[in-house]
């Protein structure tokens, strides 16, 4: 997934910038495949894609459980987990192309 900054809320872009680059190319413990924006691999790119959607997507309280945790740059798995049902809850989750079952 590649997205330039142009495409993304500027307040919730910055924020991710000023992260550790060493933290946020941390591959995700399993590729998150989305009907809207690509594979999701690493924390960065999670993070982008939370930056491109919408403000009231990003304000549902998985979301903001997923920001919290990359905030507190809190372990791979956990954001990993969080962030694959963030993107199941809204539907976005690109279930014909997981490689492994959800379980």
């Amino acid at each position: 997934m590649s997205r330039s900054g142009a495409n993304h809320r500027p307040e919730t872009y910055r924020i991710f910038q000023a992260m550790r680059p060493e933290y946020l190319s941390k591959k995700l413990t399993s590729p998150i495949p989305t009907k809207d924006g690509g594979t999701l691999r690493t924390i960065q790119q999670g993070c982008q894609y939370m930056a491109a959607i919408s403000k009231e997507r990003e304000q549902r309280r998985h979301w903001q459980q997923v920001r919290e945790l990359i905030d507190q740059e809190a372990d791979v798995d956990a954001i990993s987990w969080k962030l694959r049902i963030a993107v199941l809850k809204d539907a976005k989750l690109d279930v014909s192309a997981l490689s492994e079952p959800l379980a």
